[in-house]
């Protein structure tokens, strides 16, 4: 309840108001010395902190009318805690006054002014009386400091941080200019958030309103102020209406003083967190456009440690990456090989040359799973460094060629294929021409001389009769014409039927001797490469051995495939001989010669009158024939 005190208007103390009474003399000195004088001179009541007296120079100070200052009580204009302005009037009525001190003064609009403040005590007869000496600091706090108190308020209204002093209530003491700005600035209550005002309860307040980091704010203050923690520290967002901003507020311990008080401090944090928001909305893109990209990505630190893998990377390994280092590569990716199967060492990998700096380029890797399978990638790794070019980390990025090589691969089986049936066909053309140049035109001659002999013999009465050998040469002839014609018209042939059309010629050739063919069950309808077209010559050569020399009248040909090579056996019930005691002629040299360049081999048995068998073993596979001689 506010006390009221003496007139209206603003005029000395009359005798009821201090006990007694003044002489003309008295009246015209405190005139003089208290009216015009400009420091604010205030006399209140000790007991019901009710104002006696304020002078013209504290009425404008406060922005008070004359008089108007007497209708308020002393707690309307100290920004203290009432306990504290008691507390300062009990010590002026104790021992006369009390030193001067800096004090916030609330103004009539609200604000508060800055002032230092001397209480001394008005002894009277019946009855005493304050009398506060104020003068204005504002002015002199704006300027060049003054003291070590002006000089500390000085220096905390430099800082860009608010800055609000609690004591041990949690009630504002003190703030800085930024503080004051702020609240201004922001539409605030300036009574509501300076001197006197316990900001644990206005930030209880707010967190009833919903607002979590006010209640958090406020749960770290009265830790600090408890004692029980030294600091307390919070980022929150502060926006406006037109305006996104984010502050960090920090809690901490004033001094020694007991109980302990606390310095609240708000710093503006916008420009960091818009760079930090920023930088996270660039990571983000970053991490998107990675994990979409085709190539396995990864990153790891210095000590080997994966940090990053895109989706690629994930789906290429065999477990996840992240959290794993390169010494457990082989059980997240495989073990890693050189193109021709050969174990890599450790330390040539991509990124273990990354972490020395080197930087690779399009390093070609075939990595081997325990199960045996394997994949190749194409490797590109480089250093990630600092600021400062420290190396920090590695970056790799991998390419799975695994289908591309397949597909090489295959081109290049399409054009073995392609030259093998190029050169099947000339090979076709050539024998073509060489039984219609040669063996063909030697048995039509053969054919018109015995004809002419079988004529001359009728017409002599000579009991020759040719008529059995005639129609032989004709249907040799006729069968040679026809192998012929078939060698060069035929359309592309895969071997097993190539090797079916050289029987079939064989057996026109010689129709006296059964010939028979057999291909086994898993043997291939075509062979790689060269591989077949040299098979097929080395059969042709066999079997023409065996129609000049053998005297066999059965041979049999047999195809089938073992491990990982195919047989070619050919095997007559002719006269044979022994292998130790003829001479190798030109036709097995030129087989054998034709078998080794396939890395294969050729075995020949016979005994005399048992027979011969040939057999020819050729890598499946293919391979690279050597170099044919020129």
């Amino acid at each position: 309840m506010y006390g009221r005190c003496g007139a209206a208007e603003n005029r000395l103390p009359d005798q009821r108001s201090l006990g007694g009474s003044w002489s003309a003399l008295e009246e015209g000195i405190y005139r003089a010395v208290v009216e015009r004088n400009p420091v604010g001179v205030l006399v209140y009541d000790p007991d019901t902190r009710g104002i006696l007296y304020a002078n013209p120079a504290l009425e404008g100070m406060l922005l008070y009318g004359a008089g108007e200052l007497r209708e308020t009580q002393l707690y309307d204009l100290f920004a203290l805690d009432r306990r504290d302005t008691d507390a300062r009037t009990g010590r002026a009525l104790e021992a006369g006054q009390c030193p001067p001190d800096e004090v916030r003064l609330r103004r009539k609009n609200g604000s508060l002014v800055r002032a230092e403040v001397r209480l001394v005590a008005i002894p009277h007869v019946g009855r005493g009386a304050v009398c506060a000496l104020v003068r204005d600091v504002e002015d002199e706090v704006r300027g060049k400091p003054r003291g070590t108190a002006a000089f500390a308020r000085s220096a905390i209204d430099s800082l860009s941080a608010h800055v609000a002093i609690l004591d041990g209530t949690g009630t504002i003491v003190a703030t800085n200019r930024p503080w004051r700005r702020f609240a201004e600035a922001n539409g605030a209550v300036p009574a509501e958030v300076s001197e006197g005002v316990n900001y644990l309860e206005v930030c209880d307040a707010a967190a009833g309103r919903n607002c979590a980091d006010a209640a958090a704010f406020a749960r770290g203050m009265r830790s600090v102020l408890s004692g029980r923690e030294e600091a307390f520290e919070r980022e929150y967002p502060c926006h406006s209406p037109t305006e996104r901003r984010w502050f960090v507020g920090r809690v901490t311990r004033f001094a020694d003083t007991e109980p302990p008080w606390a310095v609240v401090a708000h710093e503006n944090v916008t420009g960091r967190k818009k760079a930090e928001n920023a930088l996270q909305d660039q990571n983000v893109l970053l991490k998107t456009t990675l994990s979409q990209a085709a190539e396995a990505i990864v990153v790891c630190d210095l000590q080997g440690r994966f940090t990053f893998a895109n989706d690629a990377a994930r789906r290429m390994a065999m477990t996840e990456p992240e959290g794993s280092t390169l010494d457990a590569v082989s059980e997240v990716a495989g073990v890693p090989h050189y193109p021709d199967g050969t174990r890599m060492p450790v330390e040539q990998s991509a990124m273990r040359r990354a972490l020395r700096g080197e930087t690779t380029v399009g390093m070609e890797v075939r990595m081997v799973r325990p199960d045996g399978s394997h994949y190749d990638l194409l490797a590109s790794a480089g250093p990630l460094e600092n600021s400062d070019g420290t190396i920090v980390g590695a970056v790799a990025s991998f390419r799975d060629i695994t289908e591309q090589k397949a597909m090489e691969e295959e081109r290049e089986r399409s054009r073995g294929r392609e030259i093998a049936t190029r050169t099947q066909r000339e090979e076709r053309r050539r024998i073509s021409r060489d039984l219609h140049d040669m063996v063909l035109q030697d048995l039509s001659g053969a054919l018109q001389s015995l004809r002419l002999a079988h004529l001359h013999a009728r017409g002599a009465g000579s009991p020759l009769d040719l008529e059995e050998e005639l129609g032989a040469l004709r249907r040799a002839t006729a069968g040679l014409r026809g192998a012929i014609y078939d060698l060069r018209h035929e359309e592309e042939r895969t071997f097993v039927r190539s090797v079916e059309s050289l029987v079939e010629l064989n057996r026109q050739a010689t129709p006296g001797r059964r010939i028979s063919l057999g291909v086994e069950e898993g043997f291939p309808e075509e062979l790689p490469g060269e591989v077949g077209v040299e098979l097929l010559r080395i059969l042709q050569e066999a079997l023409a051995n065996a129609r000049r020399h053998s005297g066999a009248e059965n041979v049999r040909v047999r195809l089938l495939a073992e491990g990982g090579e195919a047989l070619a056996e050919l095997t007559d019930d002719g006269r044979g001989f022994e292998p130790g005691e003829v001479r190798e002629g030109v036709g097995l040299s030129a087989m054998r010669e034709r078998v080794e360049r396939l890395g294969g081999g050729i075995e020949v048995v016979s005994r005399p009158g048992e027979g011969t068998r040939v057999t020819v073993r050729v890598p499946l596979g293919g391979g690279t024939p050597d170099p044919r001689p020129l």
